[in-house]
């Protein structure tokens, strides 16, 4: 029993040293709607979080340099049910924006900096 109170102690010091990200994600001008970005740290998991349909989007994260992707979403046509044929996306991003192995994104979060890591993708 000691121990699983230690190591969610540790859990919880962990969680101190994160910041709060948020900023907006467009793509030629237009905010970019249900999709996802992720940030890949140098070590350690990556972290994905929603984007609103607005574009906006916050995760809490670790300080450090990132890899960013950026991932679009589905928005199903009035009527769609599931089993029915996927309509064509309205466009597709580009890889250097939803490739790790070739993106073009990248963040550099400092601890205690609220400024906002915008995603502009042309």
């Amino acid at each position: 029993m000691l121990l699983a109170v230690v190591a969610s102690d540790s859990g919880c010091r962990q969680a101190s040293n994160q910041t709060a990200v948020k900023g907006r994600v467009t793509y030629r001008g237009e905010p970019l709607a249900r999709g996802a970005v992720t940030f890949f740290p140098t070590t350690g998991r990556p972290v994905t979080t929603p984007i609103s349909e607005q574009g906006d989007y916050g995760v809490q994260l670790a300080p450090g340099d990132y890899v960013v992707i950026v991932n679009q979403g589905f928005t199903p046509p009035p009527g769609f049910k599931e089993g029915d044929a996927l309509p064509p996306p309205k466009f597709t991003l580009p890889v250097e924006y939803s490739s790790r192995a070739r993106s073009q994104l990248s963040a550099r979060v400092e601890s205690g900096t609220s400024q906002p890591l915008d995603f502009l993708l042309k």
